[in-house]
């Protein structure tokens, strides 16, 4: 009965807590969402999730270009073809024929 006295909010936040211990769970599951959703907003807005995607296409390329020129090298095929084919440094073609 108290909180009935105390007014139109007091109900409402009553109710609110109610609800809030009731569902644990999924009260956390939303605030992690919202957190997130909001943590993405930031990411997108300030260019980062651009700059990640990109650095991560760059890494795939670079991963593709180095089992492309084992498979060469594993054929047999000469240092300069490899370096032809894959435009990577002789370097790092050398090491996958000691390798």
């Amino acid at each position: 009965m108290e909180v009935y006295r105390q007014g139109k909010a007091a109900r409402l936040g009553a109710f609110l807590d109610v609800i809030a211990l009731a569902n644990t769970d999924a009260l956390r599951e939303a605030m992690n969402m919202y957190a997130r959703l909001k943590l993405e907003k930031v990411f997108e807005e300030t260019g980062l999730t651009a700059k990640w995607e990109a650095k991560g296409r760059a890494e795939g390329k670079a991963e593709s270009k180095v089992e492309i020129a084992q498979n060469l090298v594993n054929m047999g095929l000469p240092i300069e073809t490899v370096v032809s084919a894959t435009q990577l440094e002789p370097e790092k073609i050398k090491a996958l024929y000691s390798g």
